[in-house]
């Protein structure tokens, strides 16, 4: 398997502003990782001379906006969910042969097979597509088979396939879905000075939620299957056995909340667990904190568990795909097995009965392990390194 390209310190020169790139993803909203790693990947191109288009195949959301306010233009092939429309490859089409990318970059399972079949008809410089999670699974955890099958019969159509985690990379070239000559590790990416964590913000936050003496847990994400929601309660109503101090906030929404609230009630954890919905203001949640909580059964690279490290706010996740990566276990948190709640709570109460000092070593080791290897403007220029690369044999085409 190809290894990781190699993070460049100092002073990236920009690319030439003639430079063209055609991010194209599945979905485009601000709730998904994959879809913040798109919007905020394109904005900081577009600040270092790049000429960036988005497209998506359904119809563009939330994030919209500030691309658009960014300068960035958008455009929405309009698909709906599990639909097949034949009429999308032609707008596609039409948009690549307008715009001309040297780069048509895609992003997620079924952007990537779409813009593999184009290229079959259409001619493309270089297809680069980046994999998101360890398995192409969809919510529910499920489908990720066919759709991996697909990928590997269509493998030779990219100059280059990215997963943004080594687990997820190794996972793909050991079942053939990507070649090892056409496979590279890109780590997700954080701005950790938004995440940074504020000994005042903290206090406002503590007030304004009503903490006083708790320990507090943080979980943030959709409430679908994938996440494992259920056994997160679970563990955590064996942590308050021994731990009746504790709190957890839930911040997030989806198909499960119902569910997931008459599960707190039926487990009398219901006054120690809160769902603050859909929240803007997680960096802030993350500074009130004093653990954040992550019980996923597959995940890519979570950005979650990446904020919470440069929040300073160690962390139990199960151990899968990249989040032994995210989280180094006993230096910046605890893994967990997946799926078993007894496992997760004595993880839970391993971090929250440390002595403070060990505590304290174990946030600042995890803000420097996000500085370190996830600070978006060293994955940004890792990602012209790889653009530059890619474009080279090429040469000046256009």
């Amino acid at each position: 398997m190809a290894t990781s390209v190699a993070l460049e310190t100092k002073g990236s020169r920009r690319m030439s502003s003639d430079r063209r790139i055609l991010m194209f993803l599945t979905s485009l909203d601000d709730e998904g990782g994959a879809e913040v790693q798109v919007v905020q990947l394109a904005i900081r191109l577009h600040s270092r001379g790049w000429k960036v288009m988005v497209v998506s195949m359904l119809r563009p959301q939330s994030a919209e906006a500030r691309l658009r306010s960014a300068g960035i233009p958008v455009l929405g092939l309009n698909m709906k969910p599990s639909v097949p429309d034949p009429r999308a490859m032609l707008r596609l089409r039409r948009i690549v042969t307008g715009f001309k990318p040297h780069i048509l970059h895609a992003h997620m399972a079924h952007a990537s097979l779409m813009a593999r079949s184009l290229r079959l008809v259409t001619r493309i410089p270089r297809l680069i597509c980046t994999l998101h999670g360890a398995r192409m699974y969809n919510t529910r955890g499920q489908g990720w088979a066919m759709r991996e099958l697909a990928h590997r019969l269509t493998d030779p159509l990219a100059d280059l396939t990215t997963a943004v985690s080594r687990e997820a990379a190794a996972h793909y070239t050991a079942a053939s879905t990507v070649s090892d000559k056409r496979m590279s590790v890109v780590y997700n990416g954080i701005d950790c000075e938004r995440y940074n964590f504020d000994a005042g913000m903290r206090m406002m936050m503590r007030s304004e939620l009503g903490l006083t003496g708790q320990f507090v847990w943080l979980a943030a994400g959709r409430l679908q299957q994938v996440k494992d929601f259920p056994t997160m309660l679970r563990a955590f109503a064996l942590a308050c056995d021994v731990r009746p101090d504790s709190l957890l906030l839930i911040a997030g929404d989806g198909v499960m909340k119902q569910e997931l609230q008459q599960l707190a009630a039926d487990l009398r954890i219901d006054s120690k667990v809160r769902f603050l919905g859909r929240r803007k203001d997680v960096p802030a949640l993350m500074n009130a904190a004093d653990g954040f909580l992550l019980t996923s059964l597959f995940e890519g690279l979570p950005l979650v568990l990446l904020e919470a490290a440069a929040s300073k706010l160690p962390a139990v996740a199960t151990n899968t795909g990249g989040n032994p990566e995210a989280l180094v276990d006993g230096r910046t948190g605890y893994l967990a097995e997946v799926g078993n709640a007894a496992s997760i709570a004595a993880s839970m109460l391993r971090l929250c009965q440390q002595p403070q000092a060990e505590l304290q070593t174990m946030q600042q080791a995890a803000r420097n392990h996000a500085e370190t290897n996830f600070e978006f403007s060293g994955i940004v220029r890792q990602w012209e390194r790889v653009y530059e690369e890619v474009i080279a044999p090429q040469g000046a085409k256009r």
